[in-house]
Order: structure tokens, then sequence, then C-alpha cells
């Protein structure tokens, strides 16, 4: 025969051993409502522990009217910088006795406005939501429930915290060090831009293009992945004249391009200087290493949990976030 299932800790087991009622218990381990002695609380962690009591998570939700949940959406499972973004924010979250709900609304609105309603639906206490595909007029109609983060939101939305780096001053300081490296001809690589929405990596690049007075480049226009950079490779290496340079606006992009070149016996820095933007470690162990504009992930995840926690309002809560250069070998530097 089998062995008997070992019967579950309960709170009574934990009041029983700390001597203390089980309302102290609770006390406890829900942070009130009524203040516990040190000593007290301290035995009955103690307790805790001892037993390996694990609380009831649908119970305490039940009995605080929260759930600790809180939603997180990002638009591609797959982008290694949206990885980055997700650990972040479940290692914020999680040092505070939280957890995360993740979803994947696939790049489009029409799943977002779908799981955005799902999260809501399950009990979730906040969302935060990585790069959205909404309408800054359809986020405003929404008029939701619960507190709500965009990141990547590259302008103010009232009601709602938004947070983004400094995409402008990247594109800038990308396009500053691939001309220090006499690069005259400097094509700009990037996917299809939301409606409404500010292409201020460009912006920053015309900036720095102009202030050195060289010529801006016409751009490649491509998909945001690895794929849509082997295939702005392509292009460019079917135009018969490869530039000194190309700023690929995504470290993903980057990484195709570099295979692209590879295929057809070119490599970077010595046929075309390459430079990205994200910091990931897809460019750390590329092959060369790629030279990107690094975002503050921690930074940004720590901002947009603290935002979601912090009661609905109907302020303007925007956050811009510096970037700095990490120089490796696809630029030219060694």
């Amino acid at each position: 025969m089998g062995a008997a299932k070992r019967r579950a800790v309960t709170r009574e087991d934990v009041a029983r051993l700390a001597q203390v009622s089980t309302a102290v218990v609770s006390y406890v381990i829900n942070d009130g409502p009524r203040p516990v002695a040190e000593d007290t609380r301290a035995r009955v962690r103690w307790a805790i522990d001892q037993l390996g009591f694990r609380p009831n998570a649908r119970a305490r939700a039940l009995s605080l009217g929260a759930s600790f949940t809180y939603g997180v959406m990002v638009p591609n499972v797959q982008n290694m910088f949206h990885a980055a973004i997700v650990q972040a924010l479940e290692d914020a979250l999680a040092a505070r006795d939280l957890s995360m709900l993740l979803a994947h609304a696939r790049g489009a609105a029409r799943m977002e406005e779908q799981t955005l309603n799902d999260m809501i639906g399950r009990g979730v206490d906040g969302v935060i939501s990585l790069m959205t595909y909404t309408s800054e007029i359809e986020w405003m109609e929404r008029n939701l429930s619960v507190p709500a983060v965009l990141m990547d939101r590259q302008s103010p939305l009232k009601g709602l915290v938004t947070i983004c780096p400094d995409f402008e001053e990247g594109g800038f300081i990308a396009t500053e060090h691939l001309i220090s490296h006499g690069a005259r001809t400097v094509v700009p690589v990037f996917g299809p831009m939301h409606a409404g929405e500010r292409n201020s990596r460009l912006i920053g690049y015309q900036r720095a293009m102009e202030a050195a007075g060289l010529p801006e480049q016409k751009s490649v226009i491509t998909a945001w992945s690895m794929r849509g950079g082997f295939e702005a490779a392509q292009v460019l290496l079917d135009r018969g004249q490869l530039p000194d340079a190309v700023f690929c606006f995504s470290d993903m992009m980057a990484v195709g391009f570099l295979s692209a070149l590879s295929l057809r016996g070119l490599h970077a820095p010595d046929d075309i200087a390459v430079i990205c933007f994200d910091g990931t470690d897809a460019a750390r162990y590329s092959s060369p290493p790629l030279s990107s504009v690094t975002q503050p992930v921690q930074a940004m995840a720590e901002a947009a949990v603290a935002g979601v926690l912090r009661p609905k309002s109907t302020d303007i809560d925007h956050q811009v976030f510096p970037v700095s250069l990490t120089v490796r070998q696809s630029c030219g530097c060694q």
C-alpha cells in the first residue's frame, strides 16, 4: 500500500506551536489589520518556518479584497528585450511578495484588448503593458478599474503611468559614434511604427547626421525581428553598394543583419560597421559582439512596479530614463 497522504499544515497548527490565537497568526500573515508585538511576530514566523505552512492565496485574497497578482502583457515573448523586461518585472514583484500573470498579446491591438479584459476578469490588482499597440484615445476610453503602466510609451497619457528610455538620445549617440569611426553613409534600419507614434530613434539619427553635415540616408523598413534584420541586409546587398554603416533599431534586427552578411562572405566591421539599440545578451554574445545603446532595464522595471502599486490617479506621470552606449567590436572598436 502507498504511504498515507500527509495532512496539510493549518493556521491552527501554527497558532498551537507559537502559543497564540489563530487571529494573531492572520495578523502576522496579512501584516494587519491589528499590530502584533515584535517578539510575538517572530515566534509566529518561526512556527510557520518550522511547520512549512503556506497560506491559502485564494482565501487571503478574498479576506483582503486583493489578489496580490499583477498582469504583464508583452507583444512578443520570443523577443530577448521583452524577455529581459519580464524577468526584471518578475524580480521586482517577487521582492514585494507579489505574483505576476504573464500574457502574450501577439503584437495586435485586438489581442491586447482581449488579454487586458481577461486579466481584469481574473482579478489582477494592476496591469503593466510593454509596447502597447492600442491608440491613446482607446486607452483613455477604457477607464480601467485598476492602475496601469505603459512601458515603451514615448508620450504621457493622463491617468496612466508611462515609462520609456530616451529613444532620441540613444539614436543620436549611436549615430554619432558611427560617424566618429569615419562613417559618412549611415543607413537606419527599423520596423513599422504604430499609428501616431513618434520615431524618436530616427529623430536622434537625423540630428547626428545634420550636426556632422552629412546627408540622411534612405531607411530600410522591415520587421522588428531577426528575420527582419536578415531581410534588411539582403535589400542593402542587392542595391550593389553597401553604406559605411547601419544603425539597427533593435538588437534582434542587428543579429539577423550579421547573419545575412556572413552568408555573403562579408563581416562587420571590416565590410560594414553595425550598431544597434536595446543592450540585451543577444548583442553581447553575437559574432562579432554588437555595440548597442543599452536601456536601463532594472530601473525601468522598478519604476513600472512602483507605478502600478500606486492608487489609480487622473494625473500625468511620465518618466524618461537615460540610456548609455556599450561599445564592442561590430562598430570598429577593439
